[in-house]
């Protein structure tokens, strides 16, 4: 004999909210900038405390040039504000070190890292601001652009041959595109991203010749009283990197929230 089955005639309770099934056409409403950059301040933190400071932390060759070594612990402690000039170093190793691995969500994820401490030390920045600051770093690539009189009999100009040039051409055009997608960006990205190294490698190098006057490090931090004595050398490097992170930060933007950077370049259009 088959046991009668009985069901329950009551109301089931409604599933929790994470067990329920979005429709395929629901889109997840956009971010305010303020939402975003407090997730991303949120996330830099942790990477600071947890990664940059553990102490297990390996370091890479461009913090390996930093004329003074940089304690776990540092790192951990400066995660509400790091000083650009002792982490960005370890944060651009890091990067490139997932590059070379293929990890392209940790690069992702590390630039993110980079906008979110950098974003409010060199102020506003957006597609005019960046393009404007590209175009002149174009015009000193061709100035120091060594190139060689097309005839020597007859020079009316010189060919620039310096692969840098078209490389900021790109870098413009980038930014003049009102379909901004991520990957689109990524040449232009990258580029500057090399340019930021070598940018670093001209700033340290003083400090490791030890050559002629003697400089003060650099600092990212609003220095109203006292601020770092730098030479004409060093002071000339940290206005490139400046310079550079404009740029830099913009291109995150349009590499790292796409759906952000559309809407904001269709609505100028307007």
């Amino acid at each position: 004999m088959m046991k009668a089955e009985y069901r329950s005639v009551l109301p089931q309770a409604p599933k929790p909210k994470a067990e329920r099934q979005k429709p395929e056409h629901e889109v997840m409403p956009l971010l305010t900038a303020t939402e975003r950059i407090a997730r991303a301040h949120d996330r830099m933190m942790e990477y600071m405390k947890h990664e940059l400071g553990d102490e297990d932390h390996v370091r890479g060759p461009l913090e390996k040039l930093k004329p003074s070594l940089t304690l776990p612990q540092e790192y951990a402690d400066m995660r509400f504000k790091p000083d650009l000039y002792i982490a960005e170093p370890a944060v651009i190793d890091d990067m490139e070190a997932a590059k070379a691995e293929g990890d392209l969500d940790r690069v992702e994820r590390v630039r993110n890292h980079l906008r979110a401490m950098s974003w409010d030390t060199h102020g506003r920045t957006d597609d005019e601001v960046a393009k404007t600051i590209a175009k002149e770093l174009l015009e000193e690539t061709k100035a120091e652009a060594s190139g060689e009189p097309r005839n020597p009999f007859e020079q009316r100009g010189f060919d620039f041959s310096d692969p840098d040039v078209e490389e900021w051409e790109r870098v413009i055009k980038t930014l003049e595109d009102i379909e901004c997608k991520g990957d689109k960006v990524e040449p232009a990205t990258r580029f500057v991203e090399k340019k930021v190294i070598e940018a670093w490698r001209d700033l340290i190098r003083p400090f490791r010749e030890k050559k002629g006057e003697r400089s003060e490090w650099p600092t990212s931090y609003p220095v109203a009283k006292n601020p770092p004595k730098l030479t004409p050398e060093v002071q000339k490097a940290v206005d490139h990197l400046v310079k550079l992170r404009h740029v830099r930060d913009q291109l995150y933007y349009h590499r790292l929230f796409p759906s952000h950077c559309m809407y904001a370049q269709r609505s100028k259009t307007k």
